[in-house]
Order: structure tokens, then C-alpha cells, then sequence
């Protein structure tokens, strides 16, 4: 057998190392999994938050439809996804009346009436908002969480 063909076969036979080989490997796998549902969590924890302020935004248009303004749905809004997604994320929304705003930065809110604020007329309530992930090495792209609530003006 030659000097070379030994060698190989020496270290070949060699186990040394191997066990922290396999658990640096491990751990990596096990690193990405937890990053991937932390995601997750975060991804499923904006969309909650979405889908309560699109609520309270359609609630309160519902029971005060006499003094309804972009301002105050978003105001409404903004309170109810402020403690769930941060006062940053929430500034950056925009809110209309009854004209749907497309192609804009930030989160949108739609605000959608039937014909009037008349009382058994339906109002509808669309918001979106752009989640992006925190853990860019999942290589995650971003999300347009949507929600939408459609409920009748009771006053």
C-alpha cells in the first residue's frame, strides 16, 4: 500500500472532531427553525393587530357615522394597531373616504359606504399593511397583511 493510499485511509478511520461537527451543524438547523417561527409569530401577531384596528375603525363609524373623516378613521385606527405594532409602524398610514388609495408607502386604510351614513346602510373597512421580516438570513420576502370588515351603520 502506498504512503498516500495509508494516509487516506487513516483518516478516513479518524473520528476525532466529528461530534462538534455535527453539532455546529445542529445547531444552525435548529438556529434557523427557531428564527423561522419567531417570524411567523411576528407575521400572525400584524395581521391580529391588522384585523382589530380595521374592527375598531368600522365600529366606531358604525355608531358615530355623523362625524366621520379620513382623520378620525385613521385616528381610530391607529389607536387600535399602536400598542401591537408601535407608534412607527402606525404613523406611516394613510387613510380615504370612500376612494380607495393604491401604490402608497406605509399601511392603507379604505373606507367604503354603502350610499350614505344612514342608519342599515353598510360600511366597509379595508386595511393593508407591508410587514417585513426582521431575520433577512431566512431570506423572507416582504408581506402585504390585509384585512377587511364590513358592518351596518346602526346610528
Amino acid at each position: 500500500m502506498s504512503g498516500r493510499r495509508a494516509g487516506s485511509v487513516r483518516l478516513l478511520r479518524d473520528h476525532k472532531g466529528t461530534a462538534a461537527l455535527e453539532g455546529a451543524v445542529g445547531f444552525v438547523l435548529i438556529l434557523c427553525a427557531l428564527m423561522g417561527v419567531f417570524e411567523m409569530g411576528r407575521l400572525f401577531f400584524a395581521q391580529r393587530a391588522i384585523d382589530v384596528g380595521t374592527l375598531k375603525a368600522a365600529r366606531w363609524i358604525a355608531v358615530t357615522s355623523s362625524s366621520v373623516t379620513a382623520a378620525n378613521v385613521k385616528s381610530q385606527f391607529i389607536a387600535a394597531i399602536t400598542p401591537a405594532l408601535g407608534s412607527t409602524s402606525a404613523n406611516t398610514c394613510t387613510a380615504s373616504l370612500s376612494a380607495p388609495a393604491h401604490g402608497q408607502a406605509g399601511c392603507i386604510v379604505n373606507v367604503t359606504v354603502a350610499s350614505s351614513y344612514a342608519p342599515g346602510n353598510t360600511v366597509t373597512v379595508q386595511a393593508q399593511y407591508p410587514w417585513t421580516p426582521v431575520a433577512t438570513i431566512l431570506k423572507m420576502g416582504a408581506v402585504t397583511v390585509t384585512s377587511e370588515v364590513v358592518l351596518t351603520i346602526q346610528h
